[in-house]
């Protein structure tokens, strides 16, 4: 068993860098999301990933006026869950949430749940463009709904998707801009 220590590195963002991941699998029916996050702005997108285009399904988690919006559309209405409680600035946090059909469910740190659901009838999401985290190439490719204007002034330490842990954000990117390691 190799038992060699790896130093972590934490992706930081300036405003205007950001981390380009292969698009989500597996996620059209259900999903569970965590972030672990530093934000030095009450403004900025953790993380975002939609459809070729800018319109049709997303998932979208910013931070705006100091709290947490997990917003979703799945081609037939859009969800937007707020956090309660505001995001204190130069601290870290965990951001949870779900998704599964319809219904979603955000939680900041240990405060309470909030859930949501989007517009009747269709249940799946699909995505088909690059995850994107702490910002985008061009915010004109984001959906106009999804609230994603402006990147990240903080850094990304952990992402975990249906239970499988990202870290090392930079070593899995597919590209990216101005990211400090």
């Amino acid at each position: 068993m190799d038992r060699t220590l790896r130093e972590s590195v934490i992706p930081d963002f300036d405003g205007d860098a950001y981390l380009e991941l292969p698009t989500l699998e597996n996620v059209g029916n259900s999903l569970a999301l965590e972030i672990w996050f530093l934000t030095r702005s009450p403004d900025g997108v953790l993380l975002y990933n939609g459809q070729m285009g800018g319109g049709g399904d997303f998932i979208a988690l910013n931070l705006r006026n100091g709290h947490v919006e997990f917003s979703y559309n799945l081609g037939s209405g859009l969800a937007t869950l707020v956090s309660p409680n505001r995001v204190p600035l130069n601290t870290w946090h965990v951001v949870r949430v779900r998704r599964k059909k319809r219904r979603g469910i955000l939680r900041l740190n240990q405060g309470r749940r909030v859930m949501g659901k989007s517009g009747p009838r269709l249940k799946e999401l699909n995505l088909n463009q690059p995850l994107y985290l702490g910002g985008l190439e061009n915010y004109t490719k984001a959906h106009p709904d999804s609230g994603v204007t402006m990147g990240l002034n903080g850094a990304i330490q952990r992402l975990l998707v249906n239970s499988e842990v990202f870290d090392n954000l930079d070593e899995r990117a597919t590209g990216g801009r101005g990211v400090r390691r």
